[in-house]
């Protein structure tokens, strides 16, 4: 009775120690679905984001910590400066909200089936729209139409505007807050 009595006082202090460890992250949308295997410690399994909030929390350094859709959990106590070598993983970045993290992103690849995407932020296609997806908070519907689509040669994504449009070639030009996602297939 009296190690049921424990485990069940361990269960609950683990859960309140979780759930205010889960207020100390906030989740960053410019790297939604953006994995950079080379910043992580290691992987865990874990049964939900609270709970590896709780992990990155017992780690001193940690810093922040991707969750991906099939609840494996990584943390890093790596500043993300940019997201040069990452891939795309659906899964969600939550940085800590006591550290700074910068989240100015540079150019990255998204690979969706047999397709390649290279992000590239501060840029745009001037070439024809194929299709363009509003309300969107991220460019995967974009991507998806894209990667079906033989004509089409990228994406341009507005996250201010929330949203996307594929286009028909890659003729780039400068603009902020736009981002390129050039299609190689």
């Amino acid at each position: 009775m009296v190690q049921i009595t424990n485990l069940l006082l361990l269960q609950l202090i683990l859960l309140l120690r979780t759930v205010k460890c889960d207020l100390l992250f906030k989740q960053d949308t410019n790297y939604r679905n953006t994995f950079c295997r080379d910043k992580y410690l290691d992987k865990n399994k874990k049964a939900s984001k609270t709970m590896c909030a709780a992990e990155c929390r017992m780690e001193p350094e940690c810093v922040a910590f991707f969750y991906d859709v099939r609840s494996n959990c990584y943390v890093t106590t790596q500043t993300l400066i940019d997201a040069v070598g990452c891939v795309y993983l659906e899964g969600t970045f939550y940085r800590s909200e006591t550290g700074s993290v910068t989240t100015t992103v540079a150019t990255s690849s998204t690979t969706t089936e047999s397709c390649t995407y290279t992000r590239m932020d501060g840029t745009r296609s001037r070439g024809r729209d194929i299709h363009t997806v509003e309300s969107t908070s991220s460019s995967d519907p974009c991507i998806n139409l894209c990667t079906s689509d033989p004509l089409c040669a990228g994406v341009n994504f507005n996250p201010g505007r929330q949203r996307c449009k594929t286009r028909t070639e890659a003729a780039l030009t400068s603009h902020n807050g736009l981002i390129w996602y050039e299609k190689i297939c």
